[in-house]
């Protein structure tokens, strides 16, 4: 689990690297009322049409 190698990771980091992260961290938990839902975001993929078919069956024939 993340958690309990976040100690070790934390440890290899530099002061700048530490500060970017803790940047990062504040920037993401302040936009955490932003998040879309994965349903808001699976009804953009208008654009990508459904996989239909066997693209196995297909390439033997090849």
């Amino acid at each position: 689990e993340i958690a309990e190698m976040l100690p070790g990771i934390l440890n290899q980091l530099g002061a700048e690297s530490f500060s970017s992260l803790k940047k990062l961290a504040s920037t993401v938990a302040a936009s955490g009322d932003n998040k879309q839902s994965t349903e808001d975001i699976d009804e953009d993929d208008d654009g990508v049409p459904e996989l239909v078919g066997n693209f196995d069956e297909t390439s033997k024939g090849e």
